[in-house]
């Protein structure tokens, strides 16, 4: 049986605090609701143990990353790879990361950084801890709450959304508009729940520059909607929203709240028919992996250039020759898979990720391992638009990486089979009526 524990930690910023999604004149001056980092702590029957931790934050980086493992570990006894990040990608939110692609990052609170690193730890510490027998179920549906923002007319005219909001009925490029959810609940059926994760794709920025506040946007309330009916730790993990925003992204208050309770309510009543995964096998894996840099023929061909577009070089300190290093994660429970990609990955190619991979059912976590810019698919850069405009990335950057994900999925997938574990559905075992 599973071992499962769960914990969470406020880490909201003392005030006034500079917020990073929206441009360098935009403060936080109050507190509209919460930032947490929530983790969640699995042991399997073999011993296979692991941490996963969503942070309330637009970005992080390797460093910081490591950073966390590193604190994570000392508390835990945790190999630090085996202590997995994501972020919710919500840009009302102080930064956390010291590095960028590009320059140099300037704005970073590092007193507000170690006390985010230190709560994690705190958190990790208290979720192996309280472990406890758990069942596993899962399900998913679909919940259009989000749209692409990367809107393009059969002559190659671009817009970009959400700005021309008139547009947004018209809006009809590739979304990511499943919702996927995993319970976790006490082995003592009437105990309650210990954890619950969901996963949908979107830009955590439905409130938006609307409000000088601090804020875990639509994901704070999707949490709190969970948690106050069920109980428990919910964690919110984002798809690859590189290009994926929320229906009514910049807003509000009341427009996140909408949309996070909107996915609370279909997180809920999918519960009463949740697929159980029997004891369900552990398995996780972090690689590094080189992606070929944007060069700066690469870029003077991307159409839609405008006078202010120019390029930029890759910082030295990424860079291994023509290529920039970064990282991926992989963890699976059973049947599911969880992908943490190393930047903002476009839908397009979590999608790839999701129908090809080698297990049933897999879901994308955003900015986990890394911060290195937008991830576009490949066509993107014949149609232009700001998201290969501002890539450090070359053509070919997206399809490697998927390839490379897919193949140590693959391994991971055997690996499991290998001793013993299922990675099959329930009814795929079954035989044919």
């Amino acid at each position: 049986m599973l071992l499962c524990g769960a914990a969470k930690r406020e880490i909201n910023p003392d005030l006034p605090a500079k917020l990073v999604g929206y441009g360098p004149h935009h403060w936080g001056r109050a507190i509209h609701d919460d930032l947490e980092v929530n983790c969640l702590y699995l042991k399997d029957e073999s011993g296979t143990e692991m941490a996963l931790l969503s942070f309330d934050s637009e970005t992080t980086d390797a460093e910081f990353v490591e950073d966390v493992q590193a604190a994570c570990s000392e508390r835990t006894g945790l190999a630090p790879r085996s202590v997995l990040t994501t972020t919710t990608h919500c840009h009302s939110t102080p930064l956390v990361r010291r590095r960028r692609a590009f320059g140099t990052t300037t704005g970073v609170n590092e007193p507000y950084r170690q006390r985010v690193i230190e709560r994690s730890a705190e958190a990790a510490e208290e979720a192996a801890s309280n472990a406890e027998p758990v069942t596993v179920a899962y399900n998913y549906c679909r919940v259009r709450e989000n749209f692409n923002r990367r809107m393009f007319f059969p002559d190659g005219t671009y817009f970009y959304q959400p700005k021309r909001k008139k547009l947004l009925p018209v809006c009809d490029e590739p979304v990511d508009d499943e919702l996927g959810v995993v319970f976790f609940r006490r082995a003592d059926e009437s105990a309650g729940y210990v954890a619950t994760i969901a996963n949908y794709t979107a830009h955590a920025l439905a409130v938006g520059d609307t409000a000088n506040a601090v804020t875990a946007d639509f994901p704070g309330v999707l949490r709190r909607e969970i948690e106050e009916n069920i109980g428990g730790v919910a964690l919110f993990v984002n798809g690859a929203c590189g290009d994926n925003h929320p229906l009514g992204a910049e807003a509000g208050f009341g427009r996140a709240e909408r949309m996070g309770q909107a996915l609370a309510e279909k997180a809920l009543y999918h519960r009463w028919d949740a697929v159980d995964i029997e004891s369900p096998a552990l398995a996780l894996d972090y690689r590094e992996v080189l992606l070929p840099v944007m060069t700066a023929g690469d870029f003077e061909r991307l159409p839609g250039r405008g006078p202010e577009s120019e390029y930029r070089p890759v910082r030295d300190e990424l860079r291994v020759g023509d290529d920039v290093r970064t990282y991926f994660s992989l963890w699976a429970a059973g049947p599911l898979l969880f992908v943490g990609v190393p930047g903002e990955m476009t839908a397009e190619l979590g999608l790839r990720i999701k129908w090809e991979s080698p297990f049933p059912k897999t879901y994308i976590m955003y900015m986990a391992t890394d911060h290195v810019g937008y991830i576009p698919h490949r066509s993107a850069y014949e149609w232009g638009g700001y998201e290969v405009l501002t890539s450090p990335f070359g053509p070919g950057a997206g399809a490697k990486l998927c390839d490379e994900i897919l193949a140590a999925a693959g391994e991971l997938r055997a690996g499991i089979e290998a001793r013993g574990g299922s990675a099959s559905l329930p009814g795929s075992r079954r035989a044919s009526p």
